[in-house]
């Protein structure tokens, strides 16, 4: 009786209706979507117009009802997120939005901008230089930037990329909604890989509200979800160099795709010695903070902030603090979508996603200016291969006497 009730043009206002007499009971519509076919087909659509109406900027989170209607899509989603997350953490799984800061997200951010403000008026808090491809060489760029390890943000250099549509998370949903791969998420007990496909995480994305979102950062999404790989190419017009790709398939890990909701983000790290990298957002809003590599561990709060905590959490006390030790000594910058940042060799940097839905690609490499700084750091190791196999984090003592060959005749 139910599914012939719901069908055609009545679908979107009985949706409604559905959701303020169930409250939202995501069990509920879980067990609607199993009424029939034609049922579970409108609810994808309307999964479709959700991830199509999410705006890139920050702040623009969409409606609670919509937010609510990708478990009548996949009522198995939910069993699998749940149990990805009984795996990462063996804890009751209410406890994963325990402190509700999903909700605390738009104040912490304005909280945030004041201090930054104020920061930055005093000098104490500088900002990454932005600049425009447009009005900046490749030449220019070169000897500015990457020659002077100084963190630059291109804006709209990836403005054209095929990504900017195909990453577009409607576009992800409706190309993966059948792809079994999964990415990685995050990792359980033992050090293993947690994965999770494409669309179960998009229908996690919109219905989540987590203290501590997962987070998709996987350097074998080229292996997994090779199509993935088509919606952009590096952008050799301003990183041209890369030493680590004359190793060919030997390279180690190189380029990540990452994927995350609002209030997630990468805790405070720093990239391997002596690589570059540059990160480009193709969707959302992402605030970083990039800090002088002259700093230590313990000066930028590296284990300050406990695992499971969100990004918010240093960009609040822990920055601050860090900000009147050091002043000067750290960069803030909100990347948009279309930007590609760069980030030179030793800097610490943080991220915090502002948009309801963020996707990014990066890519590590090495320049021929910074491969010879790493050799002058070495040059009195009396065994060159193994400190070379140290720093780049390459297998063995063979691949860093292969690749040093490589160098040389290049």
């Amino acid at each position: 009786m139910l599914s012939q009730i719901i069908e055609g043009d009545a679908l979107s206002l009985t949706l409604r209706w559905l959701a303020n007499l169930c409250n939202n009971r995501c069990s509920t519509f879980t067990l609607l979507a199993a009424v029939s076919r034609t049922f579970h087909w409108n609810c994808c659509h309307a999964v479709l117009g959700t991830l199509n109406s999410i705006a890139e900027g920050p702040g623009t989170t969409a409606a609670t009802l919509m937010q609510r209607l990708p478990w009548a899509l996949y009522g198995s989603s939910l069993r699998r997120i749940n149990a990805v997350k009984q795996v990462m953490d063996d804890g009751p799984l209410h406890a994963w939005a325990a402190h509700g800061l999903a909700a605390q997200l738009d104040r912490h951010s304005a909280e945030f901008c004041t201090w930054a403000q104020h920061a930055k008026a005093s000098g104490a808090l500088r900002s990454v230089a932005a600049v425009s491809p447009w009005a900046v060489s490749p030449t220019r760029f070169r000897d500015e930037f990457i020659d002077a390890s100084v963190p630059a943000l291109l804006e709209g250099l990836a403005e054209e990329w095929p990504a900017r549509q195909s990453w577009h998370p409607q576009a992800l949903f409706e190309a993966m909604r059948d792809e079994p791969a999964g990415l990685r998420c995050g990792e359980d007990d033992d050090g293993q890989d947690v994965l999770l496909s494409i669309a179960d995480y998009l229908a996690y994305i919109l219905a989540q509200g987590d203290d501590t979102p997962l987070y998709f950062f996987d350097f074998r999404f080229g292996e997994q979800i090779p199509g993935l790989l088509e919606g952009y190419r590096p952008p050799v017009e301003y990183f041209p160099e890369d030493l680590m790709a004359l190793m060919g398939s030997e390279r180690p890990p190189f380029r990540w795709f990452l994927m995350g909701p609002r209030g997630s983000g990468a805790d405070v790290h720093v990239d391997p010695p002596y690589t570059c990298a540059w990160n480009a957002l193709l969707h959302g809003c992402k605030r970083w903070a990039l800090i002088d590599p002259g700093l230590s561990a313990d000066d930028v709060g590296v284990g300050t902030v406990p695992d499971d905590a969100p990004s918010l959490e240093w960009f609040g006390e822990t920055l601050q603090k860090l900000v009147e030790a050091h002043p000067g000594k750290v960069q803030t910058v909100d990347q948009h979508a279309g930007d590609v940042l760069f980030i030179p060799p030793g800097w610490w940097h943080v991220t915090w996603n502002l948009g309801d839905i963020n996707t990014a690609v990066t890519h590590n490499f090495v320049t021929r200016a910074t491969f010879q700084e790493s050799l002058r750091s070495i040059e009195e190791c009396e065994d060159l291969q193994s400190a070379i196999q140290d720093l780049y984090g390459l297998l063995d003592q063979d691949q860093a006497a292969r690749w040093l060959d490589v160098v040389s005749q290049s």
